[in-house]
This record gives structure tokens, C-alpha cells and sequence, in this order.
């Protein structure tokens, strides 16, 4: 295996292990006696979270009782980024006649631009003070721009964009 199809799978391993995290972090705080969590793990992981996000409790799902690390349009945006970059490790993008083609710049873009406007529309709705939508809508309209994102960087690695 070459190293640019390593550094895709490891790409993978790390966006479903910090997508792993986001959920085994509040189910270990939920269930402390049953499942044994070292305290500074959970931290670093509430820790990493809040460099990336606003973390308010009213944004976020609280699975088991206990606020994930991340609000809930993070959670959509991690969650499908991972599956996107699985898509984009083991289905690579393929032309007519079953041949491999690389994707232009501009394709990406454009793509990238599309998949964000569910997100950049809810925002929107929400920073006008228009409507505030619960969490499993934030997630669910994220969905589109992770997934996509995801895609992207495991192609981008695998140096099928042209």
C-alpha cells in the first residue's frame, strides 16, 4: 500500500475515532460506575470540542442525560464527515466506461458552495433571530456540508483532483 492511500485511511480512522468519542464520552460520564473512563480523557475531549465549537447546552444533544462535547451541528457535521470520507476512500469517482477521473478545482467548489447552503440557510435564520430550530434539524441540515467535506479531503488525499 503507497502512502497516499494510508494517509486516506488514516484520515478515516481519525474522523470516526473522534465521531466515536463524541458518543462513548457522555455515555461513560452517564454510566461512570459501569464503564470505567479515565477523567482526563473525557476532558480532552470537552476540551477539544470547545476549541471547535460554541458547546451551549441548549444547541446540543444530551444523550443519556449528559451534554455531548460538541453542539449538535458540530455532531451532524463530524458524524457525516466520516461517513463521506469513507465514501470517498472505497468508491473514488469513476467516468464513463468504468474509468477513474479526476475532479476539477472548480467542480469541488461549486459542490462545496452547495452542500453548505442548508447550513448557511438555517444559520442565517437563526442569527436574524427568525426561528431557533431544536437540535436533530441543526444536525440533520449539517449533513450535506460534512459529508461532502469528508469526501473532499479523503479525495483530496488521494490525489484525485485535478
Amino acid at each position: 500500500m503507497t502512502l497516499r492511500p494510508r494517509l486516506a485511511a488514516a484520515f478515516v480512522l481519525a474522523s470516526w475515532a473522534w465521531t466515536i468519542a463524541l458518543v462513548a464520552v457522555p455515555l461513560a460520564s452517564a454510566r461512570a460506575p459501569e464503564v470505567r473512563l479515565p477523567a482526563s480523557v473525557s476532558a480532552s475531549v470537552y476540551l477539544a470540542g470547545g476549541f471547535l465549537c460554541h458547546q451551549r447546552a441548549g444547541r446540543s444533544f444530551h444523550p443519556w442525560g449528559v451534554r455531548m462535547p460538541v453542539c449538535a451541528r458540530c455532531f451532524g457535521l463530524y458524524a457525516s464527515a466520516s461517513l463521506g470520507a469513507v465514501a470517498g476512500l472505497f468508491a473514488g469517482v469513476t467516468g464513463a466506461h468504468g474509468r477513474r477521473r479526476r475532479l476539477t478545482a472548480h467542480r469541488l467548489r461549486v459542490g462545496l458552495a452547495l452542500a453548505a447552503v442548508p447550513t448557511g440557510l438555517i444559520w442565517l435564520v437563526e442569527w436574524l433571530g427568525l426561528a431557533y430550530p431544536p437540535a436533530i434539524v441543526r444536525a440533520a441540515l449539517a449533513v450535506p456540508l460534512g459529508a461532502t467535506v469528508g469526501w473532499i479531503v479523503t479525495t483530496a488525499i488521494g490525489h484525485e483532483i485535478g
